[in-house]
């Protein structure tokens, strides 16, 4: 499963408005991870859910914006992979 989020960085806005802070975040669960969560009692899957909100928030709040950009310029993108490991950590 791949979600893909665009977000601009309000937070860190530059000075320069012809610039743009706009970077793609895509970010993709391993059919494993799935696979391993819907073997999960209910109890384990809360345990997992609030594992995975706080691993995208941890790497959501290390984001640079792409400060070369420019508002003709498509944003770039960054990809995270939530593995089962990762969740289970």
């Amino acid at each position: 499963m791949t979600i893909i989020d665009t977000n601009r960085l309000e937070s860190r806005k530059r000075a320069t408005p012809a610039k743009q802070s706009i970077k793609e975040i895509q970010i993709t669960i391993s059919a494993e991870a799935i696979e391993d969560y819907l073997d999960k009692s209910k109890k384990d899957r809360e345990v997992s859910d609030l594992a995975m909100k706080k691993l995208i928030s941890q790497r959501y709040n290390h984001v640079s914006p792409d400060r070369n950009a420019r508002a003709t310029q498509s944003a770039s993108t960054e990809k995270w992979l939530i593995s089962s490991d990762a969740l289970n950590a």
